[in-house]
């Protein structure tokens, strides 16, 4: 696709953006939100529906997809204010509105043998550089592909109720077409997540979640998603971490802009205390959209298990820059808080994550509200890492340990992070817990 507008000259084949005969950089994400409005002209597109397309792996908001959208209009000269492309259309989402004319292709290459070759070497590269790739067209129900979407935007909330909706839609999905493979790698995802936040015991999800990943590799052995799947089954679940590599290197080869992957073998490594090769895989996905700020989030995670405390708060400020309401950017800074001895500011930052989260446990742990604690786990499942962590900043070691076996025996997602988790640094000499480490 060539097209004129202005000035400006867009050419998908090539990857090229002129305006006034001059080259534009922008970036990767911008490029494909240009490319989708320019496919869809006059047509507007769902905010919903970009989100899906544009992060399909990470929960985004309305600032990153406005912040795309400014950085488009500065490059092709457009105004917001009086638009003569890019129209907001209000409450829904975006739209190409301006005039645009093709432009004819080189004729010489137009007739070369290799076109084709060369367009399927061109994109590989690019798939190698910024983690683009044209994505295999797994269904012809366009409806099965809208589900799927609707899906992946709801199990990007990260909440109970989005989680749950996502399942729902990608069960409706499966459905309509039960050979569409990713799918079963949504499913498998929404069982992980919920496992592994408490929502649901992780002994009843986890084998579903492994059951809906072998499904989807089944149907297709390649699929990124599904690979990413079974790898962290294999690490939050059966505790087999040289399996779960193998499968998250498996994911990022065949998909290497499968952010979700990359950022979940980030933290991963980060388990096991190797923090320079955490840091380096976080780099890469941050290339593909610095201003994420749950990939700044999940940075200042990594950097928090690695004692590295100036960096993280500075990327937990970042991403609040971004989203002031992003609870784990809150829950972190106030971890990072605790361990600079700062409790005031701990326990605000601490307060509004438990506001933001509703009284997620994990937080109620962070602020040592045991009986708050208590009282949520006869109405929900709450792991007994975070009955733990409290007696742990209470001194009782003894207490701690036991809900830490406990959690144990129930396979309780939290467990990866012991080996690294600076709250826990007072039992790493007790034996049983040494002996516990052993385990997973």
């Amino acid at each position: 696709m060539r097209l004129q507008f202005g000035d400006c000259t867009f050419d998908s084949s090539t990857r090229t953006l002129e305006r006034a005969g001059e080259p534009v950089r922008i970036s990767g994400k911008a490029w494909q939100l240009l490319e989708l409005l320019l496919e869809a002209r006059p047509k507007p597109i769902a905010k919903e529906e970009l989100f899906a397309k544009l992060w399909p792996d990470t929960f985004v908001s309305d600032a990153n997809l406005a912040g795309l959208v400014k950085e488009i209009r500065a490059a092709i000269g457009d105004d917001a204010r009086s638009p003569r492309y890019i129209r907001t259309v209000h409450r829904f989402g975006y739209a190409f509105s301006g005039t645009t004319g093709s432009q004819p292709v080189d004729s010489s290459i137009q007739s070369g043998p290799d076109l084709e070759t060369l367009t399927e070497s061109l994109m590989k590269t690019l798939a190698a550089v910024d983690g683009l790739r044209r994505r295999k067209r797994y269904t012809q129900n366009a409806a099965v592909y809208q589900l799927y979407l609707k899906g992946r935007h709801h199990w990007n909330r990260r909440t109970s109720e989005g989680v749950t909706r996502a399942i729902e839609l990608f069960e409706e999905a499966i459905a309509a077409d039960p050979s569409y493979a990713p799918a079963y790698a949504g499913l498998a995802d929404s069982y992980i997540a919920l496992a592994s936040r408490d929502l649901h015991p992780p002994l009843q999800l986890f084998p579903k979640a492994e059951a809906a990943a072998r499904r989807a590799l089944e149907l297709d052995p390649e699929l990124a998603e599904a690979h990413a799947s079974m790898a962290a089954i294999d690490e939050v679940f059966r505790w087999d971490w040289p399996r779960a590599e193998a499968e998250f290197l498996t994911a990022l080869r065949l998909d290497p802009g499968y952010v979700s992957g990359r950022v979940w073998y980030a933290l991963g490594l980060a388990h096991r205390g190797r923090f320079d090769d955490a840091h380096a895989q976080m780099s890469i996905a941050s290339d593909s959209d610095p201003l994420s700020f749950p990939l700044n989030a999940n940075h200042a995670i990594i950097h928090y298990l690695g004692r590295t405390y100036d960096a993280g708060e500075e990327l937990c400020h970042r991403a609040l820059e971004i989203n002031p309401h992003h609870e784990p950017a809150h829950f972190t800074l106030g971890l990072l808080h605790q361990q600079r001895g700062r409790n005031a500011e701990a326990t605000a930052s601490l307060e509004k994550a438990l506001a933001i989260s509703r009284g997620e446990p994990h937080v109620l742990a962070a602020l040592g509200r045991l009986e708050d604690l208590t009282e949520l786990a006869r109405t929900r499942e709450v792991s007994a890492v975070h009955f733990a962590a409290v007696y742990v900043a209470r001194g009782e070691l003894e207490k701690a340990l036991s809900y830490l076996e406990r959690a144990v025996t129930a396979r309780s997602g939290w467990l990866v992070y012991l080996r690294t988790e600076p709250r826990f640094d007072p039992l790493r000499a007790e034996q049983r817990f040494i002996d516990l480490l052993a385990r997973i």
